[in-house]
């Protein structure tokens, strides 16, 4: 079975749009005013923090995960990195609320092996596809899961779809 997916559209561009709002403010808010040097520098820590987040939803806007034959594959910017699913070590998925409404969180999957590994959310489309492709991988290579992966892992199942 093969698997071919990408970050979702809104989310990038939603990411893309928060991270320039807040580095264009905070910007302007450094150079509109002359802040004492420790409040400069907390401005300027988070002016990073938002220039970051716009970096790192345009390198996300590129992704391309692809899982066939048992070989996990995410391409972006920043190169390819495969995992043999078949070497998988470490398998872990995590929740993440929302601010607003706790129900609709993000999910991460971190995969790992002895000498890679990948995370993918579940702004990804075909996200549950590729944890439960993981998950049969996982079992087979008799990888100990944590108790909240096994909760997290009921939850994805039994979540209410969300794709756009």
């Amino acid at each position: 079975m093969k698997v071919q997916a990408r970050v979702q559209p809104f989310a990038v561009w939603r990411d893309v749009a928060i991270g320039a709002a807040g580095t264009i403010a905070m910007g302007a808010l450094l150079a509109g005013i002359r802040p004492a040097p420790l409040v400069a520098v907390l401005m300027g820590t988070v002016l990073a923090l938002f220039a970051f987040l716009c970096v790192r939803a345009l390198v996300r806007k590129g992704r391309r995960i692809t899982l066939a034959d048992g070989i996990l594959t995410v391409e972006d910017m920043l190169g390819r990195r495969r995992l043999d699913l078949a070497d998988i070590a470490s398998f872990r998925l995590d929740y993440y609320p929302g601010m607003l409404d706790r129900r609709r969180g993000l999910f991460v999957l971190r995969l790992g092996s002895r000498r890679e590994r990948l995370s993918i959310d579940s702004e990804t489309g075909d996200f549950s596809i590729l944890v439960a492709q993981a998950r049969a991988m996982a079992r087979r290579a008799a990888v100990p899961l944590s108790e909240r992966t096994r909760v997290n892992l009921q939850a994805l199942d039994s979540a209410p779809d969300r794709s756009p």
